[in-house]
């Protein structure tokens, strides 16, 4: 028959006279083991951990953290984890009420891509209209000199819907001064409250700004100098001048805007007021445990 050694236990932690150098006591209800040091009954395995059973943590060049004094700060900084709590609930909240609102961009965005769809047909009108002019050169030799300008702006326009258009911007004709500027455009160092002369260059080839003020176009760089421009107007980069897509419009309204919702910085500044987030990461705040370590019974 075998034979079973039942080591001395109990439960919680033994008191001082109870165990000896090397002997062992069971914790039953604390699932740990106990053995007498030499000078107190300290814990081998098993239970919660004390703070002060863990060493400081080296950081490196003489630098430590002491885990005591860490949770100290962290007690002490309660009620500013508490209110993150409630502005968290509160955002929660707002996120909410906005998802409306987010539908309802999406809903606009959907239009604008329909929008921009219908663009391929002033497209192939624009290629109507150079085959129309091309006829009437070779009708009307005398008309030649006159026309060849004309084809050669309308043949700009489309290398330029062709190669790919990039929202820029709004523009002021009245001021004559960029208002807004578009993320990519930014990237290209256009700025705002600057003239049109300002946003030129081979590397900016193809940004349109959508004119938002009946005017003039100034410092355009180019032949259309001085040209009427309408509300909803494109002003288009060829590299070294701005051409004027002439649309007439009286008023401007959201669909007829391309380019991101995040783009238009008064929106981004009123969503980023309402959701408090990092990247795609909303922040959910930080909690506190329901009895602290500094709380409990060695």
């Amino acid at each position: 028959m075998s034979v079973k050694i039942i080591l001395k236990y109990g439960n919680g932690k033994p008191a001082p006279s109870e165990l000896v150098m090397g002997e062992v006591g069971v914790d039953i209800s604390g699932k740990s083991l106990w053995t007498f040091d030499g000078t107190e009954n300290v814990q081998l395995a098993g239970g919660d951990i004390d703070l002060g059973q863990l060493p400081e943590i080296d950081l490196g060049g003489g630098n430590y953290v002491d885990l005591g004094e860490l949770a100290l700060i962290v007690g002490g900084n309660q009620e500013d984890i508490t209110k993150l709590k409630l502005d968290v609930a509160a955002n929660t909240a707002n996120v909410g009420s906005n998802t409306a609102s987010i539908a309802l961009l999406n809903q606009k965005v959907a239009a604008l891509e329909l929008w921009q769809k219908d663009h391929e047909a002033a497209v192939g009108n624009l290629l109507i209209g150079i085959g129309e002019l091309e006829d009437r050169i070779e009708v009307n030799e005398g008309d030649i000199d006159t026309n060849k300008s004309e084809i050669a702006k309308l043949w700009a326009e489309i290398g330029l819907v062709e190669g790919g258009l990039s929202f820029a911007g709004a523009y002021n004709a009245a001021s004559g001064l960029i208002e807004s500027v578009s993320a990519y455009a930014d990237s290209l160092g256009v700025q705002i409250t600057t003239p049109l002369s300002a946003a030129l260059g081979e590397e900016r080839k193809g940004l349109y700004f959508i004119n938002n003020t009946l005017g003039e176009l100034k410092n355009s760089g180019g032949t259309d100098e001085g040209k009427t421009a309408y509300p909803g107007d494109w002003l288009v980069c060829d590299g070294s001048q701005y051409i004027v897509l002439n649309y007439q419009m009286e008023t401007i309204s959201f669909e007829q805007i391309l380019g991101e919702p995040e783009e238009n910085e008064k929106l981004k500044v009123a969503l980023d007021a309402k959701i408090s987030r990092d990247g795609d990461v909303i922040e959910g705040g930080n909690y506190s445990p329901a009895n602290p370590y500094l709380d409990r019974n060695k």
